[in-house]
């Protein structure tokens, strides 16, 4: 098999092309693209994976992706009135995705030749983008998109998906190839496969799992994906995440949360009559739970980056939440807190913002909680970020709790500090 791989890569390095392709030629090119695919690996199931698994693909791609790139550059300037081989296409750009991210079987060299490859292929299509070409939005293109998955579905079965860390690299370039309105058509057979990929133990290809699920939630109508139960199904799988420790983990399950329920908890898809309690709710009163005894500083970060985006999507439901909120305030703006405390500002914002109608039930709490940042802020020298924020934050409560206002106004007048604290407050007051 070797022997016979090496030869075809000979013969498409030295093959000149004239007007009509020969048969020997399609053939040695798609044997020399299968043979560059990643093959089926041993680990998997026992244990991740290790750069020394890939050591010898490695090795031996480089000069199968150059013949093959060799080849299509042959092809594009000689024959440009002949049709490439729509199957050939089709197994070469899941080569080419197995070699788009950096990984462990990939290398500068592989990553940039998959480039080059992929970027003579759209402009042999003429075709200004890889979308474009796997839509087949061309005259000389055909849609390839579902042929590929198809090719790529027995290594993506329950059973075979972790040993075939190649085919879940292809499946996710394929798929963040394709956007709204498009997606939406393919739903049924990329959801699957993200949904396998989120259920595992691996923390890598967990993240990777929630990137692809991202990129769907993003780009796919919200009657798609309720008309299949799918956003239900999404936020099943996603929930219990929301307790796991991993900062970056965290994240992107909030980031994917809120994205989800922006587009579904709204108008005739929502879970429940306008007022009531649903599914942001659910979510928000996890977030709070593991935010308030949390201790340690990257997953603080990770929940307080995350409370922002949520109580924005929220809208003004989030008054019932009022008391939590404020503790979870009082716990983020923490002169030790200094990490959070950009974050908090924000969250607070939008909070006070949202909140607005209700604000006098809680302006006290808030105003205190924005004077002791202002100290705060001027005794560790904060960048002035963090001081236009708690200025903007007081301007709101100005407005939203004027009482409350003027009775901090005048217990300031008494204030004994510093000149520097006193000039900030001052400042940050409109005083």
């Amino acid at each position: 098999m070797i022997e016979s791989v090496d030869s075809d890569i000979v013969f498409l390095n030295s093959i000149n092309l004239t007007a009509d392709v020969l048969p020997s030629s399609w053939v040695s090119l798609g044997k020399v693209i299968k043979a560059s695919l990643l093959p089926e690996q041993t680990y998997g199931e026992d244990r991740p994976a290790e750069e020394a698994d890939f050591e010898s693909h490695r090795k031996d791609v480089v000069n199968k992706l150059k013949s093959v790139l060799n080849f299509i550059r042959k092809f594009v300037s000689i024959v440009p009135s002949q049709v490439f081989d729509r199957d050939l296409l089709v197994w070469l750009l899941i080569l080419c995705g197995e070699h788009h991210f950096p990984d462990l079987w990939t290398t500068d060299e592989t990553r940039e030749v998959a480039v080059l490859c992929v970027q003579e292929l759209c402009s042999f299509y003429d075709c200004s983008s890889v979308s474009q070409l796997v839509l087949g939005q061309s005259q000389k293109s055909s849609p390839c998109f579902k042929q590929a998955l198809v090719i790529l579905r027995p290594k993506l079965l329950r059973n075979s998906w972790r040993k075939n860390p190649g085919a879940i690299a292809s499946y996710k370039w394929l798929l963040v190839q394709l956007c709204a309105p498009h997606l939406s058509e393919y739903l049924d057979i990329v959801s699957p496969t993200t949904l396998l990929i989120l259920d595992d133990h691996d923390e890598g290809r967990r993240l990777l799992g929630l990137q692809c699920m991202l990129h769907i939630i993003d780009n796919v109508a919200r009657t798609e994906l309720c008309q299949r139960g799918l956003h239900q199904v999404f936020y099943k799988t996603l929930e219990p995440m929301m307790w796991q420790r991993t900062p970056s983990q965290i994240e992107l399950v909030f980031t994917c949360i809120t994205h989800l329920l922006s587009l579904t908890e709204r108008g005739y898809t929502r879970s429940s009559e306008p007022g009531m309690w649903d599914m942001f709710d659910d979510t928000l009163s996890t977030l709070l739970d593991t935010m308030v005894f949390e201790d340690q500083i990257p997953l603080r970060l990770a929940y307080i980056k995350s409370l922002g985006p949520l109580l924005s999507a929220m809208g003004p439901q989030v008054i019932r939440w009022s008391k939590p909120l404020v503790a979870v305030f009082d716990e983020y703006l923490h002169k030790d807190s200094f990490d959070t405390r950009k974050y908090a500002l924000e969250a607070m914002r939008t909070y006070i913002c949202l909140s607005s109608p209700r604000m006098s039930q809680n302006g006290d709490n808030i105003l205190f909680l924005l004077l002791r940042t202002c100290q705060d802020i001027s005794e560790d020298n904060t960048t002035s970020d963090e001081l236009h924020l708690v200025k903007n934050c007081v301007s709101m409560m100005r407005l939203s709790a004027p009482k409350d206002f003027q009775n901090v106004l005048l217990e300031l007048q008494n204030l004994s500090c510093t000149e520097k604290m006193h000039e900030q407050i001052m400042n940050v007051f409109g005083l």
